[in-house]
């Protein structure tokens, strides 16, 4: 096949999906703002609309980034390439790690539920989520192999922003993420921090820093701050040790009960109690935080 088929047929998945995404998002917050909602105590339905209107935002922006990624392929940009590596990267990822979560995580099933249909859903689950993860590799070789880059060279060349998309997307990432550290303070939704359980005031406290920090961070990497490229590699790194710590702490079963309980008690939701595995959320996180640490201490020379 030549390569500009696979590389337009890449472009035209793209599109479509992020059509469908922002297709959701909007059926979303019609249901949201639309359908009566059950007041469950915290979580009023104001609440539930206000953040469920702001996840679906999120969803939104991405998919018109993928839209805007689609349309550059097609018209050979280069910038378009790279972002349709960190969608591969993303969707591998994202897809990796959701099929072998339903693959060894046990989850909440109703007991009158015939295993056979729980057994079939959960197939269907894990081949959704292997879906993802082969396109995402799919788009990782092909728009990084040499034949695919020349593509993109031979549409000439282009003026590049004195910084990396790499950075760009790193920033942006931490301004959107203090949007949900946010949302976490103002509810004060119970969490964890280093193995020790933060509810109350305590989390609106720790996710009111957390929410500066973001944004403190985010926009000093849009602006090359040499500062803020060391702080968010500290960042990072405390985020992953964060993970580590919850799987290694002295007493941790008796956190996540404590934990479990008080979320529960917080969501007002009679849920089975699960115990998660410390450990693959550790190396879950650990592979999240690895990339943007590699890319912002490679990328330091562009830094002020």
């Amino acid at each position: 096949m030549p390569k500009w088929i696979a590389i337009r047929a890449a472009a035209v998945v793209a599109l479509a999906g992020s059509a469908a995404a922002v297709t959701l998002a909007v059926a979303a917050v019609a249901f949201l703002l639309f359908s009566p909602l059950r007041n469950t105590g915290l979580l009023t339905p104001s609440l539930v609309r206000i953040s469920g209107c702001v996840m679906a935002a999120v969803f939104a922006a991405a998919a018109v980034w993928g839209i805007c990624a689609g349309i550059g392929v097609l018209c050979r940009r280069n910038w378009a390439r790279i972002s349709m590596v960190v969608f591969g990267g993303l969707l591998a990822f994202f897809g990796g790690t959701g099929a072998l979560a339903m693959t060894l995580v046990p989850f909440p099933m109703n007991p009158d539920v015939d295993q056979r249909v729980a057994a079939i859903t959960r197939v269907f689950i894990v081949a959704f989520y292997l879906a993802f993860t082969a396109i995402g590799v799919w788009w990782l070789v092909l728009f990084n192999r040499q034949s695919g880059k020349r593509y993109f060279a031979e549409a000439g060349p282009l003026a590049e922003s004195a910084r990396p998309v790499s950075i760009s997307i790193i920033g942006w990432y931490l301004i959107a993420a203090a949007f949900g550290t946010a949302l976490c303070a103002v509810f004060r939704v119970p969490a964890m921090l280093f193995g020790v359980v933060v509810t109350g005031w305590t989390t609106l406290a720790a996710c009111t820093v957390l929410t500066a920090a973001n944004l403190y961070l985010g926009a000093g990497l849009l602006q090359l701050d040499e500062k803020a490229r060391f702080w968010s590699v500290v960042y990072f790194a405390l985020i992953g040790a964060n993970s580590l710590a919850m799987a290694v702490a002295p007493g941790r079963a008796a956190a996540m009960r404590t934990f479990s309980l008080e979320f529960q008690a917080y969501s007002h939701l009679d849920m089975p109690r699960m115990t998660p595995n410390l450990w693959f959320l550790a190396l879950t996180t650990a592979a999240w935080v690895a990339p943007p640490i590699w890319f912002l201490v490679r990328r330091r020379a562009q830094f002020r």
